[in-house]
C-alpha cells in the first residue's frame, strides 16, 4: 500500500516538475511557443508571430508581431493565485487595415499606444497614453469584473482629419479636436460625469465635397464647442457651432445611453442666404432664423419654425417625408428673396409634400387679395389689348404644383371682376433656370393667349390677340352690315 503511493505521489510530483518546467522555464517555453502561435494563427486570417514568450512563476514577458512595424507587447508581475497583474504595455500598429480581421473594426491608419496596468479580475486599473490622430491622449480606466467602470481621459489637438481617416469616412473638414471626459458607473450602467468638447481652427475641405457629394461649396470655417453633463446615462449638452456661413445653437440636446434615442431643440441663423447657394443653387437674398426640435427613436424626426417674409413656415422631416406650411407670406418678399421679378402682390398661403428618396412631392398654394405689379404681359395687354391689368383685384389664386428632382410643372387658377387667367402644364426648371408658361388671359370674357418662355428673370413674352380683335371686327360689321342694308334700299325708292 505504501509502496503504491509512493509512485503516485512520484507521478504527481515527476508531472508537476514537467508542467512547471514547461511553463516556467525558458526551454519549457520554447516548447510552448510553437503550439500557442499555432493555435492563435488557426483563428485568424492574418497571420502573426509569437516572437517573445517567456513565463516564469511570478513574472512574464511577451511579444506578438503583426505584420511589418507593427506589435503588441507586455512585461510584468503576477500572481497566478491571487490573480493579480502588475505590468506595462506597448501597442504600435503601422496600418490598422492590416489587422482588421483580428480587430473585426473597418479601421485605418497608424495607431500607437503604452501604460500599464495593475490589479485583479474584480478591479483593474488601466492608465496610458496615446498620439492618436496625431493627440496627445492621457487615459485612465477603471475595469470592474472585466467590464469598463469609469473613464478619464483628455486628448489635445488631435486632428479631425487623421480621425475621419482611421474611421474610414471622407475627409469633409479639417480642425483640432479637444475633449476631456470623466465618467463613471459605466458598468451599472448608470453613468455619471462630464464630457467638455471642441472643434476649433475647422474648415471644410471643398475638394472632398464637391467629389464626394457634388457639392461647390466656398472656403468655409468653423469653431464647435460642447458641454455635456451625464447623469443615469442621460447625457444632457450645449452645443454651440460657428461658420462663416450660419451659426447653431443647442441648448438642450438629450441623448438616452441605454436606448440610443435622442430629443434636442437647435436655433439656426444664416445672415446672408446668398452663401447657401452651393446647396440651393439658386441665389437667395435676405437672412433668416429657424428654431425647431430633432427626435431620434426608432424614426428621425426634425421640425423647423421661422417667422419669415412677413409670416410663418413651418416645416417637418419624418424619415424621408418632408412637409411644409406656409402661412400669411408676402409674395413680393419671397420673390425679392429668391431674386425673381416682382410680378404679383398678395399674401401666400401653401402646404407642400415632398420625398427626399424619390425627389418628387407637390405644392397646393392660394394667395389671397392679390394684383398684378408692372412686367412685360402688363405693357403688352395695355397696348395691344388696350386694358390695364394692373387695376384687378384677385381674391384667390390657386396654384397646385407637381415637383419631379428639380422641374416644377404647375396649374394656374385666378378670377378677378373682369378678368379670369388659367394655365396648364406651366414648366419652371430650377436646375437651368428656366421657364415655358402658356396662359390665356379670359379680359371681359374675351380670350388673349400669353406664351411665357426663357431665363426665369428675362423671359420671352409673346401675345397672341387674334381672338380679341377678331370680336372688335366682328362687332364692327355687325353694326356696319344694317347701315349698308338701308343704303341700298333708299337707292331703290
Amino acid at each position: 500500500m505504501k509502496k503504491t503511493a509512493i509512485v503516485i505521489i512520484s507521478a504527481v510530483l515527476l508531472l508537476v516538475i514537467i508542467i512547471f518546467g514547461l511553463l516556467f522555464t525558458q526551454p519549457g517555453n520554447n516548447i510552448i511557443k510553437p503550439v500557442i502561435e499555432s493555435k492563435l494563427n488557426a483563428n485568424l486570417t492574418q497571420k502573426i508571430k509569437l516572437e517573445t514568450f517567456s513565463l516564469r512563476p511570478s513574472t512574464f514577458k511577451i511579444k506578438l508581431i503583426l505584420g511589418k512595424d507593427s506589435y503588441i507587447s507586455a512585461k510584468g508581475n503576477y500572481g497566478l493565485f491571487t490573480k493579480t497583474i502588475d505590468a506595462e504595455y506597448d501597442i504600435k500598429i503601422a496600418q490598422l487595415e492590416n489587422i482588421s480581421p483580428i480587430t473585426k473594426m473597418n479601421l485605418r491608419g497608424p495607431f500607437s499606444t503604452g501604460g500599464y496596468i495593475k490589479g485583479s479580475k474584480k478591479l483593474m486599473n488601466i492608465s496610458g497614453t496615446s498620439n492618436l490622430a496625431l493627440s496627445r491622449t492621457d487615459y485612465h480606466l477603471t475595469i470592474k469584473k472585466l467590464k469598463i467602470a469609469s473613464i478619464d481621459m483628455s486628448m489635445k489637438n488631435a486632428k479631425l482629419e487623421k480621425i475621419l481617416y482611421m474611421l474610414n469616412k471622407p475627409q469633409y473638414a479639417e480642425a483640432n479636436l479637444n475633449i476631456n471626459a470623466k465618467l463613471s458607473g459605466m458598468e451599472s450602467k448608470k453613468t455619471n460625469g462630464r464630457i467638455i468638447s471642441a472643434l476649433s481652427s475647422g474648415y471644410f475641405n471643398s475638394g472632398v465635397i464637391k467629389k464626394r457629394l457634388d457639392l461647390t461649396m466656398p472656403q468655409t470655417t468653423f469653431n464647435v464647442s460642447a458641454y455635456t453633463d451625464v447623469k443615469n446615462s442621460e447625457a444632457i449638452s450645449r452645443i454651440k457651432a460657428n461658420s462663416s456661413i450660419a451659426k447653431l445653437i443647442i441648448n438642450k440636446m438629450i441623448f438616452q445611453m441605454n436606448s440610443s434615442t435622442l430629443k434636442s431643440d437647435y436655433k439656426l441663423i444664416v445672415p446672408n442666404l446668398d452663401k447657401l447657394y452651393f446647396v440651393t443653387n439658386q441665389h437667395l437674398r435676405g437672412n433668416i432664423t429657424i428654431n425647431g426640435n430633432i427626435e431620434k427613436d426608432k424614426n428621425f424626426i426634425v421640425t423647423a419654425d421661422s417667422n419669415t417674409l412677413g409670416g410663418k413656415a413651418n416645416l417637418k422631416l419624418f424619415g424621408s417625408k418632408a412637409t411644409a406650411a406656409i402661412r400669411n407670406i408676402q409674395a413680393v418678399k419671397l420673390t425679392n428673396m429668391l431674386m425673381y421679378p416682382r410680378i404679383f402682390d398678395s399674401r401666400l398661403n401653401a402646404d407642400a409634400v415632398y420625398s427626399l428618396k424619390t425627389k418628387k412631392g407637390t405644392i397646393n398654394a392660394n394667395l389671397i387679395n392679390g394684383h398684378i405689379l408692372p412686367n412685360k404681359m402688363t405693357f403688352l395687354l395695355r397696348h395691344m389689348a388696350r386694358f390695364d391689368i394692373t387695376r384687378e383685384i384677385y381674391k384667390k389664386t390657386n396654384i397646385v404644383s407637381r415637383i419631379n428632382d428639380k422641374i416644377i410643372t404647375s396649374d394656374l387658377d385666378m378670377e378677378s371682376r373682369l378678368t379670369h387667367i388659367t394655365s396648364k402644364d406651366a414648366v419652371v426648371d430650377m436646375k437651368n433656370r428656366k421657364v415655358d408658361a402658356k396662359l390665356r388671359v379670359d379680359i371681359k370674357k374675351k380670350p388673349v393667349y400669353v406664351k411665357i418662355k426663357g431665363d426665369i428673370n428675362h423671359p420671352e413674352v409673346k401675345l397672341d390677340v387674334k381672338a380679341l380683335f377678331m370680336k372688335k371686327i366682328q362687332k364692327k360689321i355687325n353694326k356696319q352690315i344694317p347701315k349698308g342694308i338701308n343704303n341700298i334700299i333708299n337707292k331703290f325708292q
